[in-house]
């Protein structure tokens, strides 16, 4: 395996991920922005689908990895078009919950299986033993990623 050169003459070495994160990230992206929807929009009516619990606009934010401040783009882009309201919080009067709209689900779930079936595409040419074995190597590098974090 030898070492590969960027389109700017940045070297890196063989073992590199970096390209292939890329890759998939720019495809998935690529694959959810069909929808017309903006990515950010898109990926948090699909987050807060999967994963209601996050469902304070800070949460969120920190969930799907845009800054904070850029959350009211996102909310009032949901609530333009119907996908999501904002809420009180049954605790605290300062803070706001997002809730999906019945519209919102039923796109959470179009997107997600669209993404799904793509993903599943993806797979067509692995064989059953080669998906299990990337799954299971990808997800021990992801696990190790989490703890150098944690460890930061």
């Amino acid at each position: 395996m030898t070492d590969a050169k960027t389109s700017n003459g940045v070297t890196l070495p063989a073992t590199s991920m970096l390209p292939v994160w890329r890759t998939i990230y720019s495809a998935m992206v690529g694959h959810l922005n069909q929808s017309g929807l903006p990515f950010s929009v898109a990926g948090a009516t699909i987050h807060l689908y999967v994963h209601p619990e996050d469902a304070e606009p800070a949460r969120l934010a920190d969930a799907i990895y845009i800054p904070r401040q850029s959350m009211t783009f996102v909310l009032d882009a949901l609530e333009r078009q119907g996908l999501a309201t904002r809420t009180p919080h049954p605790e605290d009067r300062r803070k706001k919950i997002i809730v999906l709209s019945s519209k919102g689900q039923a796109l959470a779930k179009t997107l997600l299986d669209k993404l799904l079936l793509f993903e599943i595409q993806a797979f067509n040419n692995f064989s059953e033993k080669e998906r299990t074995q990337l799954k299971t190597l990808a997800e021990k590098m992801a696990e190790q990623m989490t703890q150098l974090n944690r460890d930061f």
